[in-house]
């Protein structure tokens, strides 16, 4: 019987592995970390910002990060588009997978097939790792950098024949790239020249490699003051006080690794008993040295806030389990131990416990459920961009911890209708009474209709009834219910059940060219206005930017007395509220008209008649 090839068996390891951390790209909101690397890179209103501007904006806003992820970021959010945040994911998703064949080759080269096919499957199911294949940072690509120069290193000494000049060279670039990737690259940069320094033979190719490797340190001297810099601002600082894990790393880290099994680590110990092998002391020296570094530059800077630091040694851990396991004779441990594996990845992957509990604790809620909210905020945003009209108003609530979430709603607010706010962020004086329902009264006055998205995870705040009692004030009916989970929810209010959703217009609407209107309420003056509700159908063949809506209150010699222009919008439908400025209307009775022209030239849209204006009702000034 012929066996199955490499690919038969990797493949479906890619596929399972893609399909979990697909299953992530939408399962939360854009966070305070994603924000910043669009923030640097030059996504959406942020940019575009060419490669050099991007190493400054890193440099003067986020120096805790060297600039290799935000310039790949940047042409990738260019090509699939800026606000589209499931889809600028699946680029650290591809790179997922690009680390988990590189496990594999890495197992392969250093033991044989079998040990890189197991390796890569406690990769490609290990809980955490999965987590972050959705995850707009560079935790995907430290694992493929790390795996990528393991694997280079050991091909360069190990082999038999010569390594061509270009391979010297491609040492030196990823050594480069490692550096510009992250800080962190010196938890496998130093145990890979530590090893070749005491356990390498100082022939002509340990000195070809040690050139090689300085070579590619040369251009992070140009990073080195930023460095410099960064440590001292940081160390002043106290970095991230109480969050930072000290000690905890090392538990942490057994925890994460294993998949939350702690058991499932004892293959890796069995690795143990081929110390003696060159290949396992190198990698052992790999996994001790990368947690001493991470508790070294804990214990001085306090900024190890969670074990994605360490991510790049899955790839390590995920070896040596697969040597300590095939170390032991027979299938049966090898069959038992893998299906644990998989079955405590796929677990942990789909329940949030797992990834909760590493995530620490702050006032009493999970740091992952603070800074990674999970609303399904992209859904939210689509919604209310394929549904709003340009006059709504679109409110959200996020009850406690808002400023983590604020940053990233704002990066949404270009493709939101302009009337946007966070219902916690609205400013009022809590010694004026009333004055919060006041400031929300002041965004209804132009609106139309008004979508409340509501997180529900944290227990809801007054300002929320607050909102609920003014919108019932000013005549707002329910339009229904337009999402809910169990993590949010959307509702859409409007002035009249007309407004709504699109409806065809009345036979006896005016139409101007052909844009039809329809008066929806009984004008009368309010509090020196006179606030108009309309239907609008829009004419799709018309350059709707060249041309105004204006509203006049005419007196019965047909003149204007007074009068609003607004811009014409290109919805095809919309509801529009025009409050029509009356303070100086003396008292009497008046026509509402309504022309369509074009600002430019002053040309009127004809009704039927061949008239320039149209008559929607009368206004009795008392």
């Amino acid at each position: 019987m012929r066996r199955l090839p490499v690919w038969g068996w990797v493949l479906p390891l890619l596929l399972a592995a893609a399909a979990f951390g697909a299953r992530g790209l939408n399962i939360d909101a854009l966070w305070y970390d994603e924000r910043w690397t669009l923030f640097v890179a030059g996504g959406g209103a942020f940019g575009p910002l060419s490669p050099v501007e991007i190493v400054t904006q890193l440099i003067k806003t986020d120096p805790n990060h060297v600039p290799v992820y935000a310039l790949l970021v940047a042409p990738w959010g260019a090509a699939v588009g800026w606000y589209h945040i499931p889809v600028l994911r699946v680029l650290s998703l591809f790179i997922g997978m690009l680390a988990i064949s590189m496990t594999y080759r890495m197992g392969r080269d250093l033991f044989d097939s079998r040990v890189g096919l197991v390796a890569a499957l406690v990769v490609a199911l290990a809980a955490y790792f999965i987590f972050y294949l959705h995850e707009l940072r560079n935790y995907t690509l430290t694992v493929l950098l790390a795996s990528w120069m393991i694997w280079l290193y050991w091909r360069l000494q190990a082999q038999r024949r010569t390594p061509r000049p270009h391979s010297y060279a491609f040492f030196a670039l990823l050594t480069a790239i490692s550096l510009y990737t992250t800080y962190l690259a010196l938890g496998w940069l130093v145990p890979i020249g530590l090893y070749h320094l005491l356990f390498v033979p100082k022939n002509r190719r340990w000195w070809a490699i040690s050139t090689a490797a300085v070579a590619g340190t040369v251009p992070f001297w140009l990073w080195a003051p930023v460095l410099v810099g960064l440590v001292g601002g940081t160390k002043e600082a106290g970095g991230k006080g109480n969050i930072a894990l000290g000690w905890l790393i090392l538990p942490h880290f057994v925890y994460a690794a294993s998949n939350g099994t702690i058991v499932l680590l004892l293959p890796s110990l069995l690795a143990l008993r081929r110390r003696r092998n060159p290949a396992v002391r190198y990698l052992l020296l790999l996994l001790v040295f990368g947690l001493v570094a991470l508790l070294l530059v804990d214990s001085q800077l306090k900024i190890i806030s969670n074990m994605r630091y360490g991510l790049y040694l899955w790839p390590v851990v995920g070896v040596l389990f697969a040597v300590g396991l095939l170390s032991v004779r027979g299938r049966g441990l090898l069959v038992i131990a893998c299906a644990a594996w998989v079955l405590s990845g796929v677990w942990n992957t789909l329940t949030p416990a797992f990834s909760d509990a590493l995530g620490g604790q702050l006032g009493g809620y999970s740091l992952n459920r603070l800074f990674r909210l999970y609303l399904p905020f992209q859904t939210f945003v689509t919604l209310v961009e394929r549904e709003a009209q340009p006059d709504d108003l679109v409110t959200f609530h996020l009850p406690d911890h808002q400023w983590m979430f604020r940053d990233a709603y704002d990066y949404y607010r270009p493709i939101l209708p302009a009337n946007n706010f966070i219902l916690e962020d609205l400013p009022f004086n809590p010694d004026v009474p009333d004055d919060y329902a006041a400031q929300v009264r002041q965004h209804l006055n132009t609106a139309a209709r008004v979508w409340v998205g509501v997180e529900k995870f944290f227990p809801s705040t007054g300002k929320l009834d607050d909102l609920l009692r003014v919108l019932a004030d000013e005549g707002f009916t329910s339009c229904g219910r337009r999402y809910d989970d169990a993590e949010m929810s959307l509702d859409l209010y409007a002035r009249d059940t007309a407004c709504c959703q699109a409806q065809p217009p009345p036979d006896d609407a005016p139409r101007l060219g052909n844009v039809c209107l329809s008066l929806l309420n009984t004008p009368a003056v309010q509090d020196g206005t006179i606030p108009v509700l309309l239907s609008v159908w829009g004419d799709p063949t018309l350059d709707a930017a060249a041309y105004s809506l204006g509203l006049h209150v005419s007196g019965a010699d047909g003149l204007p007395r007074t009068q609003l222009d607004v811009p014409l919008t290109s919805a095809s439908y919309s509801c529009r509220m025009l409050p029509i400025p009356a303070a100086d209307l003396e008292a009497g009775s008046y026509n509402l008209d309504v022309a369509v022209y074009n600002w430019a030239t002053g040309q009127g849209l004809p009704l039927a008649d061949g008239s320039s204006r149209a008559v929607l009702g009368e206004i009795n000034v008392p």
